[in-house]
Order: C-alpha cells, then sequence, then structure tokens
C-alpha cells in the first residue's frame, strides 16, 4: 500500500502539528499567569494566553473543516487492538475536539463576563459575548480550569494510545500523523 494512501494529507497534518505547540503554551501560561501576583507581566501573559486560545480556536475549526472535505487516509490496521480500545479511540477524538472548540469559547465568554475585553495582538478587538456578571465569571473560570485539566489528561491518554501503539501492537497509526523534523523543531522551540 502507498504510504500517502496511509497518512493524513499535508494540510491535515499541518493543523495538527501547528496545534500541538500552542496547546502545550496554552497549559504552561495557564499554570504560570494563575501563579502570580497581579503585575504587568501577569496581564501580558494573561494576553497571550487568550490570543493563543482564539488561534487554536481556528486552527481547529478550520481542521475540522478540512476533515469533513478531504480524502481521509485508508483505515489503519487494528489487528489485535480490542474493539472496545477502537471505540475508546474515536471517543477520545470527539472529546477532544469538543474540548478543543469548548474550553476557548468558555475563556472568551469568562473574559466578557469579567468585563475584559480582548484585543488579538493588541490590533483587533473582539466583541464581547456577554455583559459584566462577577458571579457568572467565577462558575465559567471554574469550568475553564476544570476543562482545561481535562484535556490535559485525554491528550496524555492521546500520547500514550501512540506508544501503546507503536511499541505493543507495532502498527502503522503513527505513520498516519508522523511530524516531520520541521514539525519536532517547531514543539522543542
Amino acid at each position: 500500500m502507498n504510504k500517502d494512501q496511509v497518512r493524513y494529507n499535508w494540510l491535515a497534518r499541518q493543523f495538527h502539528w501547528f496545534t500541538v505547540p500552542l496547546i502545550v503554551s496554552l497549559f504552561a501560561l495557564g499554570v504560570v499567569m494563575t501563579e502570580l501576583p497581579v503585575s504587568q507581566l501577569k496581564l501580558t501573559l494573561y494576553a497571550w494566553h487568550k490570543w493563543i486560545g482564539l488561534c487554536v480556536f481556528g486552527l481547529v475549526l478550520l481542521r475540522l473543516l478540512w476533515r469533513f472535505i478531504s480524502p481521509k487516509p485508508v483505515p489503519s490496521a487494528h489487528d489485535g487492538v480490542p474493539f472496545a480500545i477502537t471505540v475508546l479511540a474515536k471517543v477520545g477524538h470527539v472529546a477532544l475536539y469538543c474540548l478543543l472548540i469548548a474550553l476557548p469559547l468558555i475563556g472568551w465568554l469568562r473574559s466578557s463576563s469579567a468585563g475584559f475585553e480582548i484585543v488579538l495582538f493588541e490590533f483587533i478587538p473582539i466583541p464581547d459575548l456577554l455583559a459584566k456578571d462577577e458571579d457568572l465569571s467565577k462558575q465559567l473560570a471554574f469550568l475553564h480550569e476544570i476543562g482545561a485539566i481535562l484535556l490535559f489528561v485525554l491528550l496524555l491518554g492521546h500520547v500514550g494510545a501512540v506508544v501503546v501503539h507503536r511499541v505493543l501492537w507495532r502498527d502503522n497509526v503513527l505513520e498516519r500523523m508522523k511530524p516531520t523534523k520541521f514539525h519536532i523543531v517547531l514543539i522543542v522551540c
């Protein structure tokens, strides 16, 4: 079978691997910024967190659109993989997409309800979705944090599944979305 028939197409792989370092940076910023005392640095990190979150939101929407209009690769061989694991993988992927859409939206709603305007890259004003409401803002902040923890757990499971496929089942799942050297450098930087 041709390698290109097994792999996701070039654009699908770009969406995947450009999203990875953005998500890692969102986690890092989220952990660091919430622990800082109120300062210019904290406000700057919050701004970057919001900007990157909106970029992830856009990339995920484009990725989903591309997923529905582009040809899909030949299904990977799942010889020896229990059916329940295959179903769990599908549920995990759907949950990842749902959280990658929901978390930026919740963050946007939280900023709106807290009365903090988002100006993307200090240039493009993003409209508020809600009126200022302190109680709602606290609830949305809590929901955003819980969602982020759940996303972290799902991503650990996603990476763990890749390792299991590669080491235990020795199938071609990694080949389907295998990063290039450029993607690895992008993630490391």
